[in-house]
């Protein structure tokens, strides 16, 4: 008899890729329905929007009692708690009294923000450049003068990886920056978003490619705005959201806690509590320190 044949089949493994979930935002906003490139144009002149204040019989007081209210009594500092006093926490004091001192050398800290109240509250955001050595700390803030010669962009692509801190510990997530530049006259002087640690040429907003240099003359410094709305939609049509206590980058959580006026005004009584006590008290690379002090109306 003859053998039958056997037939074989062979089947091959099917390997899927892996299943993967984006690990940064993906929801879309509405400035990308009405912007048609990256830099964003205001819904309204900015400049009418001075007039307007100009000629108003009430606006004007009303920005004067926020000035004096918020940032009027001045800026100090005191201790988070009623403990012993170490060297360490002695040194941190000292250090942060002389920051605040020297952010500008020009005027008194507490008048940059002045500026800063009452250009937000005449345009509905306001501007400070930040200027840091050549360690990478905050040594001077300047307030910008020319609010509407500032646009902005978009957050573009693509995020980089930030470190934040959260009650001491890094914590690294992804962000995406916006570019800034301020027109004058014919010239353009480009800025980055604050925080931002790419090097971009101040000559044309281009962030700076591996094997590159560029001078240090011509290196941007750093925008922090102040855009009314917290969480709500600023005039550039992205959002201004708050920062919970304890949270943000290692230069915002030296600062986050405060207070604006000597009954205690708080930043859960005031609309400008955070932000403003987010930039007003810039810290050079602060690594989460002992958390022993606070600052409070001198």
């Amino acid at each position: 008899m003859g053998k039958g044949k056997a037939q074989v089949r062979i089947i091959k493994e099917q390997r899927t890729a892996p299943i993967e979930k984006a690990d940064t935002s993906v929801q879309l906003t509405t400035s990308e329905a009405y912007n048609a490139g990256d830099w964003i144009t205001p819904v309204n002149d900015m400049r009418g929007l001075r007039q307007m204040v100009k000629h108003s019989t009430i606006l004007p007081q009303c920005i004067r009692a926020y000035k004096n209210n918020i940032a009027g009594f001045g800026i100090g500092i005191r201790y988070v708690e009623d403990v012993e006093e170490t060297p360490e926490m002695a040194a941190e004091f000292k250090r942060a009294e002389e920051i605040v001192e020297l952010l500008n050398t020009e005027q008194d800290t507490k008048e940059v923000f002045e500026d800063v109240i009452e250009a937000r509250e005449t345009y509905g955001i306001a501007y400070l450049e930040v200027i840091r050595n050549l360690a990478g700390e905050v040594v001077q803030i300047e307030f910008i003068k020319e609010t509407p010669s500032v646009s902005k962009t978009k957050p573009l692509d693509p995020y980089i990886p930030s470190i934040y801190y959260h009650h001491g510990q890094q914590v690294e997530r992804k962000k995406r920056y916006c570019k800034y530049k301020q027109e004058v006259g014919g010239k353009t002087v480009y800025f980055k978003e604050f925080g931002d640690p790419r090097i971009m040429d101040r000559r044309d907003g281009l962030y700076l490619q591996e094997g590159k240099s560029i001078d240090l003359d011509n290196q941007a410094n750093e925008i922090m705005e102040f855009a009314i709305g917290g969480g709500a939609v600023d005039r550039a049509g992205t959002r201004c959201g708050r920062k919970p206590p304890g949270r943000g980058t290692e230069q915002q959580l030296f600062c986050q806690r405060a207070a604006y006026s000597a009954d205690d005004y708080s930043q859960k009584r005031h609309p400008y509590g955070r932000k403003l006590c987010k930039a007003s008290k810039l810290h050079e690379r602060h690594q989460g320190g002992s958390r022993a002090t606070r600052f409070y109306p001198s």
